[in-house]
């Protein structure tokens, strides 16, 4: 099966291919289906799993104009991560609302703000490990 996502990760298209074939047979067929349903997108980024990781595969992906994302294990993950560190990553939207929060002074209070950022680093643990959220109170911005 392969499904297209929007920003926000609602389906916005999906396809059930045929079966007894190994994943990495499929990649061409969606990146055609993926064309014609969607039109040609330079730029959008997709996710396969590591059953689809070959280099071919990888290569008609950047031939169409795409970026990707591979799905691995943790295990598997942990030798890159040296090459990612550098990495700065962009606001949560949940971060975003927290800060807007902030703007129109609905959230004021030093304490509170670092609870709320407490609490959100919770909620979302496996994206919290890889991102800092700091308070700057004299700037009011996250």
């Amino acid at each position: 099966m392969g499904l297209v996502l929007d920003r926000e990760g609602f389906p916005k298209a999906h396809e059930v291919l045929e079966g007894n074939r190994q994943d990495r047979q499929t990649v061409s067929e969606m990146l055609k289906q993926l064309e014609k349903r969607t039109g040609k997108k330079p730029g959008w980024t997709v996710v396969v799993d590591r059953g689809m990781a070959y280099e071919e595969n990888l290569e008609q992906i950047r031939a169409h104009g795409l970026h990707y994302i591979v799905a691995g294990r943790q295990g598997e993950r942990n030798p890159w991560w040296e090459d990612f560190e550098q990495i700065e990553v962009g606001q949560f939207r949940v971060a975003k609302s927290l800060q807007k929060r902030i703007e129109k002074g609905q959230l004021q209070e030093r304490e509170k703000i670092h609870q709320k950022i407490g609490r959100l680093q919770e909620r979302y643990p496996r994206v919290a490990r890889y991102c800092r959220i700091d308070y700057r109170a004299q700037e009011k911005r996250l």
